[in-house]
């Protein structure tokens, strides 16, 4: 498998994740679980995330790792 469809399939698998609401607002995204989960190391894992925080998915935390943001009602409009 090339390193893009990884990139892309692991994308897809931590959208999922977020919207069956495996991980809920508030929480800090369990790195090494996920890790396990989809056969990735920390990197390709972190890599994704920095996509999703851009896109305004998960939120990092300097030192601390990534976490599902609360979702206000201006977000929710």
């Amino acid at each position: 498998m090339s390193k893009e469809f990884v990139h892309t399939s692991l994308l897809e698998e931590l959208r999922e994740v977020f919207i069956r609401g495996e991980v809920l607002p508030g929480q800090k995204v369990p790195e090494r679980e996920l890790c396990e989960r989809f056969g990735v190391s920390r990197t390709p894992l972190r890599e994704a995330l920095k996509v999703l925080a851009a896109e305004g998915q998960v939120e990092l935390l300097p030192n601390r790792g990534a976490m599902v943001p609360e979702m206000s009602l201006e977000v929710v409009e």
